[in-house]
């Protein structure tokens, strides 16, 4: 989990796809798609590490990438990519489920082959949710005054509002899904 989380923070996750153990021949056709909740927008993407094309929904809520073949015998066994998404200003502190969805669909004959399919498969993972943090903060009133001129009949121990404008640090954080 990632702490320290605030709006308009950047966010990058890492989308990982690779052959399992049990694994035994090439996967094609390759439909890999990422989606954002409502307090997140996608901004920005890599293409991945073998021939793929990417692209951000107009929502900006998910981004797809096609791959045309995972090769198991040659070449590169495994797809990354990365993915940006933006905190939006509409998150609140301890806000749940602040996640990434990642959904991976693939076929095991190559669509160009005879102009058919094989079998469909698919599988999925979810990134650890971010937690944006609760600010915690104390207000101690030592000595009252009749400078005060907001409210020249406060006393000790008379509850009132201050209001207070903070900045909080944002910092990048990378998330493997």
């Amino acid at each position: 989990q990632y702490i320290n989380v605030a709006a308009l923070d950047n966010v990058t996750y890492q989308v990982v796809v690779y052959h399992t153990t049990t694994s035994h021949t090439s996967a094609f056709d390759l439909v890999i798609t990422a989606s954002v909740g409502i307090f997140q927008n996608i901004t920005m993407f890599t293409s991945g590490n073998i021939a793929a094309t990417g692209s951000i929904a107009g929502d900006q809520k998910s981004i797809t990438w096609i791959v045309p073949t995972l090769p198991y015998f040659t070449g590169s066994r495994v797809f990354v990519a990365n993915l940006t998404a933006q905190i939006l200003t509409n998150v609140l502190p301890n806000t749940p489920g602040i996640v990434v969805n990642a959904t991976t669909t693939y076929d095991t004959l190559p669509s160009s082959l005879y102009n058919l399919s094989g079998r469909q498969y698919s599988c999925s993972n979810v990134s650890d949710a971010l937690v944006i943090p609760v600010p915690s903060m104390d207000f101690l009133l030592g000595n009252v005054s009749s400078s005060l001129v907001a409210y020249p009949s406060l006393t000790i121990n008379e509850p009132f509002t201050v209001l207070m404008s903070i900045l909080l640090p944002r910092p990048m954080y990378s998330a493997l899904i």
